[in-house]
């Protein structure tokens, strides 16, 4: 049984907070793997948050090249390349 609607806003509680990422970066893990394998694609997600480096989740072990806001698959042309 659900708990209700939630609040779309900053949950104050800094140890909830923490438990509600920890909770939600798992159900994001899990739907990225089940979209590869129901679509038979590769997927990759990035996660930033203020307080710690960037998490990267890759399916089929993908070689990327992450900066910030991109990512480049090696076998993609890179715009800035000749």
């Amino acid at each position: 049984m659900g708990s209700g609607k939630l609040k779309m806003e900053l949950i104050a509680n800094e140890k909830l907070r923490c438990r509600t990422f920890r909770n939600r970066q798992k159900g994001l893990k899990k739907k990225l793997q089940e979209l590869s394998t129901l679509c038979d694609v590769e997927a990759c997600m990035i996660m930033y948050c203020d307080c710690r480096d960037p998490s990267l989740w890759e399916t089929r072990g993908t070689q990327l090249t992450v900066t910030r806001g991109t990512c480049y698959h090696p076998d993609q042309h890179h715009p800035d390349s000749p």
